[in-house]
């Protein structure tokens, strides 16, 4: 969802409709695991969590930009739910999506599932150290640094890997081989 899309449905009260879905979906759970806290849900603007549990004070944090659907709504509200009611239940001796969260995932009716395959902006990682392969002249590109005091070779030639300092590296092809 970009984000004039976003806007309206904003806009159009699709906020209220995804509230009362999730608010339904918390007291559904709360009637088939009870729990002896209250739970809030408050909406976040995520990018790419779908939702979030905090122990701390039993809050449940959804995504508006991910969650545009009943379906979403639903599931997340019980994913993260079952999260709260096994820290309430076992507190911190529990696994995050152990057997205790999987039971209660069963027992709510939903698959335990640990992750969502909802589309989504994920950040780009931007290659911050570049070397050249004295042999060949081959350029790689990594995020982390090869450690120091190594000798890296090229896997294509077998010429030793070099880094490429901050001024060279103006000069260098953005592709690497």
């Amino acid at each position: 969802m970009n984000l004039l899309e976003y806007i309206d449905w904003l806009e159009s009260s699709g906020g209220d409709r995804m509230d009362s879905e999730a608010r339904s979906a918390l007291a559904e759970a709360r009637r088939i695991l009870p729990m002896a806290s209250a739970v809030q849900i408050v909406w976040k603007n995520y990018r790419t969590t779908a939702g979030r549990a905090y122990f701390h004070n039993n809050t449940i944090c959804l995504s508006r930009p991910l969650l545009t659907t009943p379906a979403r709504v639903q599931d997340t509200v019980i994913h993260e739910y079952a999260h709260l009611w096994v820290n309430e239940r076992y507190g911190q001796r529990a696994l995050p999506h152990g057997k205790e969260w999987k039971f209660a995932m069963r027992k709510l009716g939903a698959k335990p599932e640990v992750t969502h395959d909802y589309e989504c902006e994920r950040n780009q990682t931007q290659p911050r150290h570049a070397y050249a392969c004295e042999k060949c002249g081959g350029l790689i590109y990594r995020v982390k640094p090869l450690m120091r005091g190594r000798r890296y070779l090229h896997v294509g030639c077998g010429g030793r890997l070099s880094h490429v300092d901050q001024m060279d590296r103006r000069r260098l092809p953005l592709s690497g081989s």
